[in-house]
């Protein structure tokens, strides 16, 4: 087969959700050894795509940037956009998502959609992981009450009915042009799920496979280490986390980042892996939650997906 010109390569805008190997997907395969140009940072969504409130937002500057870059990969590569900021901040339940599909259909209405998921109890875990990550202190059934205050968003388990979203993708992109792929299957098969990405986005150069690593880039906290997580958060600045009781600096981080190696140490996880504070919070809280979600996500995308761990 002869490469398709890059000058003709199709863009795929991936759009999260978080905690489903997004960033395996940008730092390890969304790279030019396997066919792909990645034509936007991170910093370039945020400041052009995200951050504009909806009265300013203005499409042309981003049609124009991706423009520039676009086609400057090797023959038979296809375009890229990876940020799974596009789908909505989930500590506030991602409730701009939707503003965000239809500002992306205005700058690039014909690319192809990528939405990856995970099963919703393990990526309700890995958000509030996530949280405690970024600074927080809340206990998870702080975090998960769901119970915001007049005018202030707190994080809302919408986000997660993952029907909702593909399906708006569909409506506004066409259903062909949206794939969704499941972490369960990046973790079970990754290099089918590569393959199934080149040939939905048409990227025939995609590389040597053998080698590539399929490791995970940003692995969460083990979650026997919250309690002790949330103490060092009190004396730590972060996003979720902007005023500490004290703040102390390199220390908290350092401190931070030594919980996170000795968590991850054998001895360690023999000894208290088991404790899961977090998942219990969030099996009691959410168990059947998305039953209808995902049967509705299963009639929209028929045997594309396989959502057997998925309840139903």
């Amino acid at each position: 087969m002869t490469d398709r010109p890059a000058a003709d390569a199709p863009l795929l805008i991936h759009v999260g959700y978080h905690k489903t190997g997004t960033t395996w997907l940008q730092r390890v395969l969304f790279q030019p050894a396997y066919g792909w140009n990645p034509i936007m940072s991170h910093e370039e969504v945020f400041d052009l795509i995200v951050r504009p409130l909806g009265l300013t937002f203005d499409p042309q500057p981003v049609r124009d940037l991706i423009a520039r870059r676009r086609g400057q990969g090797a023959p038979g590569s296809a375009d890229v956009i990876s940020s799974e900021i596009l789908v909505g901040n989930p500590m506030y339940g991602g409730r701009e998502g939707d503003d965000y599909a239809r500002r992306l259909k205005a700058i690039a209405p014909n690319a192809r959609i990528l939405i990856t998921i995970r099963e919703q109890m393990r990526s309700l875990t890995s958000i509030y992981m996530q949280y405690l990550s970024r600074g927080g202190s809340m206990k998870p059934d702080r975090f998960f009450a769901d119970e915001p205050v007049i005018g202030y968003y707190a994080f809302g388990p919408e986000h997660l009915d993952y029907h909702r979203l593909v399906g708006l993708y569909a409506e506004l992109f066409g259903l062909e042009n949206v794939h969704v792929a499941t972490q369960e299957r990046l973790a079970k098969d990754p290099l089918g799920l590569i393959r199934d990405l080149a040939s939905f986005a048409d990227v025939t150069a995609t590389g040597d496979l053998d080698g590539i690593s399929t490791d995970p880039v940003t692995p969460s906290q083990q979650e026997f280490a919250t309690p002790l997580i949330r103490f060092i958060n009190h004396f730590r600045v972060g996003p979720t986390g902007l005023d500490p009781m004290f703040d102390l600096g390199g220390l908290s981080r350092l401190a931070y980042q030594g919980v996170g190696r000795l968590g991850r140490q054998a001895p360690l996880k023999a000894l208290f892996g088991k404790a899961q504070p977090v998942s219990k919070v969030v099996a009691r809280r959410f168990a059947g939650r998305y039953r209808e979600s995902n049967r509705a996500l299963k009639a929209l995308m028929g045997d594309r997906v396989d959502l057997s761990r998925y309840e139903s």
